[in-house]
């Protein structure tokens, strides 16, 4: 099979006066490599495609990846591109992924830009890489430099993983779409990622993947797994959503709504590593939390010592209570969650949480811990 060629046309949009748009600066960047520290008389505005056929790339079969925007040094000079109706991975018909070029898109240390749009055609296809299909990188750089964020980006109507029907997969041999943010400058904040189809991922990939220092994203009515439809099996081979720590760093302020998440071969959505959930639910204050048999985690109580106590549970059971007299309590070892409503003010002197949770562990006659 002849492997389609990488073609671009990118259009420069609202030059400043004086600034002339066949620089040598840019006549030297590819199409593959945006660098938008080099750009130092203005600031542009770039489109890569376009909403009709006659203006789409093709962009497949490079050595490295298909669209790579880059801004370490320079983020006051950030370019805004918008990135839309292209076909990245995929042969010229959108129905073969070549499956040679690395990551289809990378915005790394910069951010302000758009891949995809709700329009007719604004969508770009990404499909069949042999990496990521979209990476979105405000990770640490051995390089040197203070890095620039990656943040308020816009990923809208693209079909990912799919062939440009959007009726059958074309996997990227990773994570649909990668989000990491590390310690310091480097961040991926405040980017929105809406109405996509993220589909069919490869290599233990997830639909989503989001880690370290990423806060304040949405992520809104995408079908994750499956078709615009919600019917078709297109499962991504890992989680639909996961959202987890890079060390100290815990993603913050996430939303994710109105989604489709089906047919993935791991959980629909994972927020927290497991290192970061045993880290919440074990004593972290010593001897300071002061009731008997518990320590105090990142969030709740912690039962530490059973027979101290004086109550029936599980040793690593925690839980907290609410306003007007409510409480929960996770027991692992028991598989078991138990929610206490009440609405009840004041209700000083009242022993209804004791009674409630002694029934609940009465009523267990086959232990899961005891298995």
């Amino acid at each position: 099979m002849k492997k389609a060629p990488a073609l671009a046309v990118i259009e420069f949009r609202d030059i400043p006066a004086g600034v002339d748009a066949t620089d040598a600066m840019l006549k030297k960047a590819p199409i593959a490599f945006i660098k938008a520290g080099t750009i130092t008389r203005g600031r542009f505005l770039t489109l890569i495609g376009g909403s009709t056929a006659a203006a789409r790339n093709v962009i497949s079969a490079n050595g490295l990846n298909g669209i790579y925007v880059y801004n370490y040094y320079a983020p006051a000079n950030t370019v805004p591109v918008l990135i839309r109706g292209n076909y990245i991975g995929t042969d010229v018909t959108g129905t073969v992924g070549l499956g040679v070029q690395n990551r289809g898109i990378v915005l790394e240390y910069t951010g302000g830009h758009t891949i995809g749009g709700s329009g007719a055609g604004e969508g770009n296809l990404i499909s069949g890489n042999a990496g990521a299909g979209i990476d979105l990188n405000g990770n640490y750089d051995t390089g040197g430099g203070a890095g620039a964020p990656t943040d308020n980006n816009v990923i809208e109507g693209n079909r990912i993983g799919t062939n440009a029907a959007g009726t059958a997969a074309i996997p990227n041999a990773g994570h649909a779409i990668q989000m990491y943010g590390d310690w310091g400058a480097p961040s991926a904040n405040g980017n929105t990622v809406r109405g996509n189809v993220i589909a069919a991922s490869t290599a233990g990939g997830d639909g989503i993947y989001v880690e370290g220092n990423a806060d304040n994203n949405l992520f809104d009515a995408n079908f994750i797994g499956t078709d615009s439809g919600g019917t078709l099996d297109l499962g991504n081979a890992g989680r639909g959503i996961y959202i987890g720590t890079f060390g100290a760093f815990l993603p913050t302020g996430n939303r994710v709504q109105g989604n489709v998440i089906r047919f993935n071969g791991l959980d629909g959505v994972r927020i927290l590593g497991p290192k970061a959930v045993e880290a919440m639910t074990v004593n972290q204050v010593g001897d300071l939390y002061g009731t008997r048999g518990q320590g105090f985690g990142l969030g709740f109580w912690v039962t530490e010592d059973l027979g101290r106590t004086g109550e029936l549970g599980s040793v690593g059971a925690f839980g907290w209570g609410g306003a007007y007299y409510t409480t929960y309590w996770v027991d692992p070892a028991e598989r078991l969650v138990a929610v206490f409503m009440t609405q009840l003010l004041p209700a000083g002197g009242l022993d209804l949480q004791t009674k409630f949770k002694t029934l609940v562990y009465q009523a267990i006659v086959d232990s899961y811990e005891k298995r």
